[in-house]
């Protein structure tokens, strides 16, 4: 009777496992935030000062958020494993794991802000 129950659960977690797994548009959407986040506090902190730096740095800003954008919607995928999915990117002959989707959320890792500021510099 107890092994009637403890399948009933692990049918009903893997279940919910595959239904919430995040979709592709969710992968990419998750990983613009993050990256146009890390992006205005890379302008802010280089632009402090006078009205015109501030300008400079809002119109660099948005213009870089629209090429940001674009370039995660043609260089980011998602590996689907059914309960879960991983978001790639690719990056120069190199397709690298950034983060996980599990129950309807993207988790982007950690080393992801480390690693953009070492690329960029």
């Amino acid at each position: 009777m107890h092994i009637k129950y403890a399948l009933g659960i692990l049918v009903f977690v893997f279940f919910t496992l595959i239904l919430t797994n995040p979709t592709l548009e969710e992968h990419k959407e998750a990983t613009k935030l993050k990256f146009n986040s890390l992006m205005i506090k890379e302008f802010a902190s280089e632009n402090s000062g006078d009205l015109v730096n501030k300008l400079a740095s809002s119109v660099g800003s948005l213009w870089g958020g629209a090429i940001v954008n674009e370039l995660i919607d043609k260089l980011l995928n998602r590996e689907n494993y059914l309960i879960f999915s991983l978001t790639k990117f690719q990056w120069l002959d190199e397709n690298k794991t950034i983060g996980i989707g599990i129950l309807g959320n993207v988790y982007l890792f950690d080393n992801l802000d480390k690693n953009l500021q070492e690329n960029t510099k």
